[in-house]
């Protein structure tokens, strides 16, 4: 009966959240999984009923070694992302509220590969950078609950990138390339929002 009564209350005293809500509040954003990207999150900045600025936050990082009896080698890979964006809601009135985003990033990379052959000593590492820069624009809908947080479909649809690649080996440079991408995609994914 005790939590019964605790659920009544709980919803008599739950009122209507929509975006309109986020003006003056600060939010916090963690994706559950972008393209890979284990690590993402975004600090955001309700300025209008209907706008916000946003400071997305991304990174990855991983390690691969592969060992048998005539050699072994070992990958290393690291890449952080940084940038601006901002973020126009349709419906800020409700609280299911369709959204468009406009987004920068600015991002660099260090990957590493090292390998060991026979005889003992023979051995050589690659030590590759990148660092690069891109817009892109994503859609997605955001449902706000009453209780401060919200739950949203998120995807990104344009993504534009220009970033130089170069390695080097034994104290040279060499393998220096631009590399310019456009990518057409949709595929959603789950976010968790906070405000305050």
């Amino acid at each position: 009966m005790r939590r019964l009564f605790l659920v009544v209350l709980l919803l008599a005293l739950a009122r209507t959240a929509g975006a309109i809500d986020i003006k003056g509040k600060w939010g916090l954003g963690v994706g559950t999984g972008e393209r890979g990207l284990p690590t993402e999150a975004s600090v955001i900045r309700g300025k209008t009923t209907r706008t916000a600025w946003i400071l997305n936050i991304s990174g990855y990082q991983s390690l691969s070694e592969h060992d048998n009896a005539d050699y072994g080698t070992t990958n290393r890979y690291l890449n952080v992302g940084l940038g601006p964006g901002f973020r126009r809601y349709t419906r800020p009135l409700e609280k299911l509220s369709p959204y468009w985003d406009f987004n920068l990033n600015f991002a660099g990379g260090r990957t590493s590969y090292s390998a060991n052959y026979p005889p003992p000593g023979n051995s050589y590492k690659d030590i590759g950078y990148t660092v690069g820069s891109g817009a892109s624009m994503a859609v997605g809908v955001e449902y706000f609950t009453p209780w401060h947080f919200s739950i949203v479909a998120h995807s990104h649809f344009v993504d534009l990138s220009l970033t130089r690649e170069w390695v080097r080996h034994e104290g040279r440079t060499y393998n220096t390339r631009w590399t310019e991408t456009v990518n057409l995609n949709v595929a959603p994914y789950l976010r968790l929002r906070v405000y305050f």
